[in-house]
């Protein structure tokens, strides 16, 4: 697993270098690195965990019987 993230990793940082960002996409990220850090990966989920997350998600933005639906 590890293997293929560093594999997937240099694949994006070798088309990166084909499509740079604009100058001020390149400061903003610049300045998000400079006051965040460096963006933490977020852990691999399996796919019943991925399954059950968007089951929950699909209930919670369905309407209730005698609750209206919130625009948003």
């Amino acid at each position: 697993m590890l293997a293929a993230r560093d594999q997937a990793r240099r694949e994006w940082a070798e088309a990166a270098r084909h499509t740079p960002l604009p100058v001020p996409q390149a400061r903003i990220v610049h300045l998000d690195r400079e006051l965040h850090g460096p963006m933490k990966l977020l852990p691999h989920l399996a796919a019943e965990k991925q399954r059950l997350n968007r089951s929950r998600l699909e209930a919670a933005s369905r309407p209730r019987r005698g609750r209206p639906c919130s625009p948003t």
